[in-house]
C-alpha cells in the first residue's frame, strides 16, 4: 500500500540526491602560480621598500610555504584549514629553547595575510582570503615597550595590574 510520499519524504529524497550529486569543480584561478613564483612577484609588486621590511616579508613568507605545502605548493590550493594551523604553529613554535615573541607571531601571519590578500586580488586563488580572521597573538603593553601590562583585544585594553578597562 505505496501511498504518495509525505512532504517530509520527499524533502529526505531531495536532500540526499543533492549530498549525492557530482560536485561541480572549484572555480578556476586566473593565474595559477607556484607559491615560490607567487611570493616573488608579491614582493616585486611591493615596489621599494626597507631592506629590513623586504627581509622581514621574505622570512615570514618563506615560513609560511613551508607550512602550507612547500615552494612548489600552488597557491590556489591553499586552504583555511592550512592556515589556522599555520598560525597554530607559530604560537607553539620555540627558538632555541624560547618561544617565539607574540609580536615576531603576529608579524609574521599579518605579511602572509597581506601576500594572500594580493594573491586572492590577482587572481592566484579564488578567495575568500583563507588568512583573514585567524587568530593571532596577543601583544601586551610589555610586548611593545610600555612599562604597564595590558592586553590588547580589538579597541579595548585591559590592565592586567589593575584590572581596569580601558
Amino acid at each position: 500500500m505505496a501511498g504518495e510520499p509525505t512532504a517530509a519524504q520527499i524533502a529526505e529524497r531531495d536532500e540526499l540526491a543533492a549530498a549525492l550529486a557530482p560536485r561541480s569543480p572549484a572555480p578556476p584561478v586566473d593565474v595559477p602560480q607556484r607559491l615560490d613564483k607567487a611570493i616573488a612577484a608579491w614582493l616585486s609588486h611591493l615596489g621599494s621598500l626597507a631592506g629590513s621590511t623586504r627581509k622581514a616579508y621574505a622570512t615570514a613568507l618563506a615560513g609560511f610555504a613551508r607550512a602550507v605545502g612547500g615552494p612548489d605548493a600552488m597557491v590556489h590550493s591553499i586552504s583555511r584549514a592550512q592556515c589556522i594551523r599555520y598560525a597554530e604553529g607559530l604560537l607553539a613554535q620555540r627558538a632555541g629553547g624560547k618561544a617565539l615573541h607574540a609580536k615576531t607571531g603576529r608579524a609574521q601571519i599579518n605579511a602572509s595575510e597581506l601576500f594572500m590578500k594580493w594573491a586572492v586580488g590577482n587572481g592566484r586563488h579564488t578567495g575568500p582570503n583563507p588568512l583573514e580572521g585567524v587568530a593571532r597573538p596577543l601583544l601586551t603593553r610589555s610586548d611593545e615597550g610600555g612599562a604597564e601590562a595590558f592586553i590588547y583585544a580589538g579597541r579595548v585594553a585591559v590592565n592586567l595590574r589593575a584590572g581596569a578597562i580601558q
